[in-house]
């Protein structure tokens, strides 16, 4: 059994855990079951899907987008919100990446859950 750790959900398993869990991976459908691991949603991850399923390029995530808030409590995942303050801290976090979702997804999960891994 896998123990007790925090994942961060990224779009894509947000995604694909409320549209198409088998597309995760067995791991991956354990970490979001066995009821021991804690889960964050974030709200990069609704924007960076909002966009998308608009320009009718992520048709799957009608689940999903319609209603972002309740499919994440279906989750047993904790919600991450953004503040301005967040924003200008995950713009000078020292992190590899460029997108602005990315940034912001991970110094918010570094820093409410340190320890926290992308699923």
């Amino acid at each position: 059994m896998l123990g007790a750790m925090t994942w961060l959900l990224d779009p894509h398993s947000s995604l694909w855990a409320v549209s198409s869990p088998n597309r995760r991976s067995a791991r991956a459908r354990a970490l979001l079951l066995n009821g021991v691991s804690r889960l964050l949603g974030s709200s990069p991850s609704a924007w960076e899907i909002s966009p998308k399923h608009r320009l009718g390029r992520l048709l799957e995530a009608q689940a999903l987008f319609a209603s972002f808030s309740d499919q994440v409590r279906n989750l047993r995942a904790g919600a991450l919100g953004i503040s301005v303050e967040h924003a200008l801290a995950a713009g000078r976090f020292p992190s590899p990446h460029r997108d602005p979702c990315d940034r912001i997804r991970t110094w918010k999960g570094c820093t409410w859950s340190p320890g926290a891994r992308h699923l």
